[in-house]
């Protein structure tokens, strides 16, 4: 009886999951996606064959009409501005905002391109949409366009202080884009924390968050490959507290994502060092000590890989929400 029912019950499942509907939702946003890249491109191929035939400004009023027209359907049919987590829109909304905003983009550029409406001030040209797709994130709770506008400050900054350095008395100042990616990375780890803690668009902080994360690390990081003898050890320091810090808080968070950012950056620094010190002092006792190093981090590695829950302090650890 009892064989006869396990097989009864398993022929029944099986039979269950073979006709239950299939979904393919993830499927169809990424043919939504690649339609918008695909519209974006095909404008702008169109606008580089007809440009003589078009003229500059008729080309700006149709992109320019084309992003109000997508920003004005969505904000037509946005759900009223709520500090938590806004409600599920429809598909369609969703990327005729990421439509409206790519448009609002281009416009911008071609603006800054063909009349150069911002002169010599290339950062404004990214500052000014970013500064626009923050007010769009918050308005409609995007965090794709949010990501968009943390990029185009990250962009602005290192505008501003790079390729225009170049021409100026800091031309060799190879720290001034270091020190400005910190300073961003500082104000984007403020805006996520703070995000958190006032429960304002409290799911935009892994956002800022992860922008701060790589932005600092990979910062602190050029110092140290590019310090000299002493600014090394600081900038190692710097690496460290920040990987401690990142620790810290991927613990309290249960975030396994934060947690292993926080080792793969201190084990990058602390690899860099060990072998700047091997190869500055080569001799066989540090190339074995180098070797036992590695031996020992793999170790360190797989034992991390699988103690991860435990050293969250939970059984349901699961990627943060992005």
């Amino acid at each position: 009886m009892k064989a006869g029912a396990s097989a009864d019950s398993t022929a029944s499942t099986e039979a269950s999951a073979a006709t239950a509907p299939f979904s393919i939702y993830w499927e169809i946003r990424t043919l939504l996606y690649l339609g918008i890249v695909a519209v974006s491109t095909g404008l702008g191929i169109l606008i580089y064959k007809n440009i003589d035939t078009l003229g500059h400004q008729t080309i700006l009023a149709v992109i320019g009409l084309g992003s109000a027209g997508c920003l004005g359907y969505c904000a037509r049919r946005a759900a009223p501005f709520t500090a938590g987590k806004g409600g599920e829109e429809s598909s369609w909304a969703d990327y005729m905002l990421l439509l409206g905003v790519l448009l609002f983009g281009v416009f911008t550029g071609y603006l800054q391109f063909k009349y150069s409406v911002f002169g010599t001030h290339y950062g404004l040209a990214l500052a000014i949409p970013a500064s626009f797709y923050l007010f769009l994130a918050y308005r409609f709770d995007h965090r794709g366009v949010l990501q968009l506008a943390i990029s185009g400050f990250c962009g602005s900054v290192g505008v501003a202080t790079t390729p225009l350095a170049a021409f100026h008395e800091n031309m060799f100042n190879r720290h001034a884009p270091i020190l400005s990616a910190l300073a961003v990375g500082a104000a984007l780890a403020l805006a996520g924390i703070l995000s958190g803690r006032l429960d304002f668009k409290r799911h935009f902080s892994f956002a800022y968050l992860n922008f701060a994360l790589h932005l600092c690390m990979i910062a602190a990081y050029t110092g140290l490959v590019l310090g000299g003898a002493w600014e090394k050890w600081l900038w190692f320091f710097l690496l460290a507290a920040m990987a401690a810090g990142l620790w810290r808080h991927a613990k309290r968070a249960r975030s396994p994502y934060f947690l292993l950012c926080s080792v793969l950056y201190g084990y990058l620094a602390v690899t860099y060092v060990i072998l700047h010190l091997v190869f500055r002092h080569a001799s066989t006792a540090s190339m074995y000590a180098a070797l036992a190093y590695f031996i020992l981090s793999c170790g360190g590695t797989i034992h991390l890989f699988l103690n991860l829950k435990n050293l969250l302090g939970t059984e349901d650890a699961g990627l943060p929400e992005n």
